[in-house]
């Protein structure tokens, strides 16, 4: 009776707790906010002097990109079209000489380096018209500061005229920048790009998408010996003339308004096998324990239900000890998702534990040789197979974790 009585206390708080998950799980998805996508959207144009991210090979996985960023470029013949009968046209190259002070939590970082402007001479009468400096028209839109700050100071007094009848000079460039190109999914494999992202300040709307183009000298820009940023390989860098749409014209009536868009982007990819060393090698050691519980002798029943509570509790200090480094994010992060594989595993095991303490308990109180026979070679295949299932089943779910 007291056995009967036991078996249905033991299904009804399965029942439970199967209930109570179902209700989390409904009420969590109904509080649910769904991000808003920008409507703004930027696409790399057709300009021969391009080198974007998806030409730059590297055995790091860069992860998931930016939504408003897009390699595909509806209109090839439009866009080459657009580039020749703009009336302005400036080529400009970035040379960052040092990258430091990265702050994830905001995420930005500060930068020094060069920049060099080579204008025609339409750009060129547009900006003594104005009355201003070339510097004072294309400018750092991811600055984080006040422009009075002055980022970009000119080397000389004047520009140049170039041979070809270009007007050409070079800046210095300093400032904090906002990192807008951030992906975290397949942390710790990741990528870190820092961009420097260059468009007009456009006062009275010549200076859109038709009436000017920023084009990327490719051959000399580049990174300095103080570009490194611990803990990541230097992978190089990308540059590409992107088109700006934005969701608005700003007041002026029309269409929304389209901008030629100079992005730099200094690219890092963290270390594979560090990685592997710091972050999932101590969290596969933990987890050995769990995969072995199954072997430890059945007199010490209270060492293998302890061994899956010490392990839970070593796996939320580590995984609070490299989430500390992450800023908030929306997602989970491939390490994130291994932990929730850990833990689920590890509870599994608990759970399992504690039924074959109790198998074993209540073969005391059986006589009958038959049931005992059949409880202890229940409990015996489980021993077997528990270990060998845990790899398995934790091998398959990370390789799903990746790749989904």
């Amino acid at each position: 009776m007291k056995r009967v009585f036991a078996r249905r206390a033991d299904l009804v708080t399965f029942a439970a707790l199967i209930i109570a998950a179902v209700c989390t799980l409904i009420f969590f998805s109904r509080i649910s906010i769904e991000p808003r996508i920008p409507i703004d959207r930027i696409e790399i144009t057709s300009s021969s002097n391009n080198l974007s991210e998806m030409s730059l090979s590297s055995g790091v996985t860069s992860g998931s990109t930016s939504p408003r960023y897009s390699s595909k470029n509806a209109g090839f013949r439009d866009d080459q079209s657009a580039l020749v009968q703009a009336p302005y046209k400036v080529t400009a190259g970035i040379y960052a000489v040092n990258s430091y002070g990265v702050d994830l939590s905001v995420p930005s970082y500060s930068g020094k380096g060069y920049i060099w402007f080579k204008w025609n001479k339409p750009m060129q009468d547009y900006v003594e018209d104005s009355g201003v400096s070339i510097e004072d028209l294309l400018v750092p839109i991811n600055l984080l500061g006040s422009a009075e700050d002055k980022p970009i100071l000119p080397i000389g007094n004047k520009p140049e005229i170039l041979d070809t009848g270009e007007y050409w000079q070079v800046f210095t460039y300093h400032g904090d920048f906002f990192v807008d190109h951030l992906s975290f999914e397949h942390f710790p494999f990741n990528k870190l790009t820092l961009p420097i992202v260059i468009e007009a300040d456009d006062p009275d709307g010549s200076l859109s998408f038709d009436g000017l183009r920023i084009t990327a000298d490719l051959d000399q820009s580049g990174l300095g010996a103080y570009s490194s940023i611990n803990g990541y390989n230097n992978l190089g860098f990308t540059m590409a003339e992107y088109k700006h749409h934005y969701d608005t014209n700003f007041g002026q009536g029309g269409p929304p308004s389209d901008y030629s868009q100079l992005v730099f982007r200094a690219v890092y990819g963290s270390s594979v096998w560090s990685s592997f060393w710091t972050l999932l090698q101590p969290l596969a050691i933990v987890m050995a324990m769990v995969v072995v519980v199954s072997r430890i002798q059945h007199d010490i029943w209270d060492v293998r239900i302890g061994i899956p509570a010490t392990v839970l509790l070593t796996l939320v200090f580590l995984q609070e000890s490299y989430k500390s480094s992450l800023p908030k994010l929306p997602y989970l992060t491939f390490l994130d998702e291994v932990y929730v594989i850990a833990y689920l595993l590890t509870l599994v095991a608990f759970v399992l534990s504690i039924w074959e303490g109790k198998q074993r308990a209540s073969l005391e109180s059986l006589e009958d040789s038959a049931k005992k026979d059949a409880i202890s070679l229940q409990i015996e295949q489980f021993d077997r197979i528990w270990p060998p299932s845990v790899i398995v089943v934790g091998f398959v779910a990370v390789v799903l974790c990746w790749f989904i």
